[in-house]
């Protein structure tokens, strides 16, 4: 296939993607029109509380197209803007200034509008910033994997959230402690204006806010293809290598992306708040940030205004089942349902073409073993040894020296740790975010009480049947993954997530089945009450589950899945089917996950609805990450630090949040690999002094030293008549010094 007709190719496999998102956006926009009590008035509505989810959304859209990660902490960069602009209408500084300047100015009805209007425009200076503050400490990881950065996001999303309900309150208001937004001001803006339609009377905020959108996604659009700085986005999202030998500033166009997406964060907070007449501080719920993604989703990640018109679809949706059903919890099952079937149905990508996510999870490097060379060296034994035995006797002996309260609180983290192991198998594995996890761990612990409490089934058969049962939501849920690679899991998942806390954990809807009390039985004598009993029984199956992973990662599948991850093509090529590996892989996830819920629905005695948000599978995957991606023992070292989170209470009321996305941004940035990187570090200098003391070579252990990459360096490309030659960009090697200009010198004549 030539360069020509493979741009012909790529153009229709884009062009057939565009119009599968634009048949199910239409689709959703339809499905209001056959709900009771849905008219033009819920369209109308929708449109309204839609505009800035759209916004959102298009932030997300140019954010992905110029740095490839998916910004999480979107709906959170609007916090600070959202709680700002209250804080300013509330305290009314405005008025206080101009009564110290021109007393009798206090008189004028101009006034008030006048401070309404000029806190709204201060608060929105602070958006940008705000983007800019996000992408300076992304920039910190910027020689990490793409998704570090998507796991820093996701960090400083939850701080953000924190700084904008309790920490900016607290300067505006110092004796209310850093207390949360509790005196929210009236954000209604003082414009008295209401256009009727359908029977729906839209204020002015509700119309001001569908205007600004539109203006919005023109000023967008006109800044993507009428500008050199929107070009220079268009084409490092076509072809980034391309651009960069061209002379385009990557970091540069990042930077006024970020900018731009959080002016429309701001702008989306700030709309929302005149819209609904009030703000929360701008907190976001998980099932807020599902309806951006898979509005995004429906975008193919590239169409802004395709993004508009699925938020827009998305928030008439959610209007029509309140105005039918006065509840949306069926709407969070039907994204689910609507992401699910839109990644299905949407085209596979040409086979040659670059895929930029397709290489993201080639860099999440195993650790290596112990050399052979050293394993029977007698430190080395002696180390091994002790290890083993100081773990053995901390796990003995915590119950001994731990109170019943904090030994549950032990016991829940051997639980954490097998839901890491799951985690492990599909990111460090398979190479494919999940968000959702937990959300299999609520359908283990919702069928595990079901068939305990509610069947008389005994407690291993009722653990057994859940495990079971997670591993075939598990293939549903990773369906999609097997044809189409990069984010999407991530977005399925946790849309799951949120469907498994709305309709099956719901004390309204599938909640109604769940006992108001499961107990543990009595297995092989031993009382299971007894949390001494019940901790020694968790250990054991997470050790059991440890043992389990090991030896599929030593298996023909967990090397089938691996290869696959790295290099699908050439995995096929061998005679490897990497698809079977895969569902294999995604089964035995769910099967782990699921026991793990089974077991934490017996250690909570029952299944309470706010164990299993989706923002408890969201610091999951954080504390896989923080723990490491490399080793079997990254899950185990993150389970240990989730642990130690409680610590950073004392700092405050949103010390915890605050203080969690720091210390993960500091490890990320030192340690990209997470706390594995850091503990095998240490092993192998230990591993590298023994080796000197004994006079023994170990080559892996040389390359180690010599840098990060764990490679020989690469000489430099001389000149015949001495000095280095230029080598592109295109054709350099990552981690030589970049030659800036070059001095000619005149080759020597020949004699």
């Amino acid at each position: 296939m030539n360069l020509g007709r493979l741009r012909t190719y790529v153009g229709a496999v884009q062009a057939r993607t565009t119009l599968v998102s634009a048949a199910i956006v239409v689709a959703v926009l339809l499905i209001p029109s056959v709900l009771p009590h849905a008219g033009v008035g819920t369209y109308a509505l929708g449109l309204a509380f839609g505009a800035g989810t759209g916004l959102a959304v298009m932030g997300v859209v140019l954010v992905y197209q110029s740095s490839r990660v998916i910004n999480f902490a979107q709906v959170q960069m609007g916090a600070v803007s959202a709680t700002l602009f209250s804080e300013l209408v509330r305290h009314h500084y405005l008025v206080f200034f101009v009564y110290g300047v021109c007393p009798e100015c206090l008189g004028n009805r101009w006034l008030r509008p006048a401070e309404y209007w000029v806190s709204a425009f201060l608060s929105l200076l602070a958006a940008p910033l705000v983007g800019l503050l996000v992408f300076l400490v992304l920039r910190l990881l910027r020689g990490a994997p793409r998704y570090v950065s998507t796991v820093a996001t996701l960090a400083l999303g939850t701080a953000l959230t924190a700084a904008a309900a309790s920490l900016l309150p607290a300067l505006f208001d110092p004796q209310r402690g850093g207390g949360a937004l509790l005196n929210s001001a009236n954000l209604t803006p003082p414009v008295v204006m209401h256009l009727a339609v359908g029977g729906v009377l839209l204020d002015f905020g509700q119309v001001l806010a569908i205007a600004a959108a539109l203006v919005a996604l023109l000023l967008v659009v006109a800044f993507l293809r009428f500008t050199r700085a929107g070009r220079a986005v268009r084409a490092t999202a076509e072809d980034r290598e391309r651009a960069a030998s061209l002379g385009i500033n990557e970091a540069m166009v990042q930077a006024q992306v970020w900018l731009l997406a959080g002016t429309l964060a701001g702008l989306a907070a700030i709309l929302q708040g005149m819209a609904a007449g009030g703000t929360t501080g701008g907190s976001a719920t998980a099932g807020l940030m599902v309806r951006v993604l898979v509005a995004a989703i429906l975008a193919g990640m590239e169409s802004v205004p395709l993004a508009l018109a699925a938020a827009f679809a998305l928030s008439c949706l959610d209007q029509a089942f309140f105005a039918g059903f006065q509840n949306t919890s069926l709407v969070d099952g039907a994204l689910f349902v609507i992401v699910l079937v839109a990644l299905l149905l949407r085209p596979r990508g040409a086979p040659s073409r670059y895929d930029p996510d397709a290489a993201v999870w080639r860099v999440v490097r195993e650790v290596r073993p112990t050399p052979p060379q050293l394993r029977n060296v007698l430190p080395v034994k002696r180390a091994r040894r002790a290890l083993v035995a100081a773990i053995v006797v901390v796990l003995v002996a915590l119950p001994l020296v731990s109170a019943p309260g904090d030994l549950e609180g032990i016991t829940t983290l051997a639980i954490y740790g097998m839901v890491g192991l799951s985690l492990l198998l599909v990111a460090g594995w398979a190479g494919q975010i999940s968000l959702g996890q937990f959300g299999f761990v609520g359908v283990g612990a919702w069928v595990a009480a079901v068939l305990a409490a509610n069947l008389n089934w005994p407690m291993p058969i009722a653990v057994l049947g859940a495990a079971l049962a997670g591993a075939a939501v598990a293939v549903i849920v990773g369906l999609p993954s097997l044809r189409i690679r990069g984010l999407y899991l991530a977005v399925t998942s946790l849309a799951f997530a949120v469907a498994v806390a709305s309709l099956l954990i719901s004390p309204s809807l599938g909640g109604r089945l769940l006992p108001d009390r499961l107990d543990r039985p009595a297995l092989l004598g031993l009382d299971l009450e007894d949390e001494r009993v019940f901790y020694y029984l968790c250990v054991i199956i997470t050790l059991l589950v440890v043992g389990a992973v090991l030896g599929m990662r030593r298996s023909r599948t967990g090397r089938a899945v691996i290869a696959g991850r790295d290099n699908e093509r050439a995995s096929q090529a061998l005679g490897i089917a990497p698809l079977l590996a895969k569902v294999e892989i995604f089964a035995v996830s769910g099967f782990i996950a699921a026991l793990a819920g089974a077991l934490f629905a017996f250690e909570q005695h029952g299944v309470r609805a706010g164990s299993f948000s989706a923002e408890v599978s969201e610091r999951m995957f954080m504390m896989v990450i923080v723990g490491g991606l490399g080793a079997v023992s990254g899950p185990l070292l993150g389970s240990l630090y989730l642990g130690a989170l409680p610590i950073l209470s004392a700092v405050g009321t949103a010390g915890p949040d605050v203080g969690a996305a720091v210390v993960l941004v500091l490890i990320l940035a030192l340690s990209p690999g997470g706390l594995t990187q850091l503990v095998f570090a240490a092993r192998d200098a230990f591993l590298r002094r023994v080796a000197d003391r004994h006079h023994i070579d170990v080559p892996s252990l040389v390359g180690r030293r010599l840098g990060v990459t764990e490679r020989m360096p690469i000489a430099p490309k001389l000149l015949r008549g001495g000095g280095t030659a230029f080598v592109p960009i295109r054709y350099r090697v990552p981690g030589l010094p970049r030659i800036r200009k070059v001095a000619f010198i005149e080759p020597r004549a020949r004699r």
